[in-house]
């Protein structure tokens, strides 16, 4: 697996305006305080299409890496999607300079 890092700068969890507003009208806390602009950001973590949810505008499709369904919000930045394993070993990737 690949990692889709920039520079070498490393993953790390980010937000957008979008996905704040989106969080603060569920009452939601981002876990993230740094805010990037979308194009800044690398991937997307996203859980599999079958994780229950209440949202009827979800958008769907593959991880970009080992092709599970997957579901995202329409407010999620337009980079490369991921399922959440793949997001996560795509970090331990990094962690370790692979």
């Amino acid at each position: 697996m690949k990692s889709p890092s920039k520079e070498g700068k490393g993953i790390k969890v980010v937000t957008t305006e979008t996905q704040m507003r989106e969080c603060a009208k569920l009452g939601l806390k981002v876990p993230s305080k740094e805010v990037a602009n979308e194009e800044d950001i690398d991937v997307v973590m996203c859980p599999t299409a079958d994780t229950p949810t209440t949202f009827t505008d979800n958008e769907y499709g593959e991880c970009s890496q080992c092709g599970v369904k997957i579901m995202w919000r329409p407010s999620a930045p337009k980079a490369q999607k991921v399922c959440i394993p793949c997001g996560y070993n795509l970090a331990l990737e990094e962690m370790n300079g692979c």
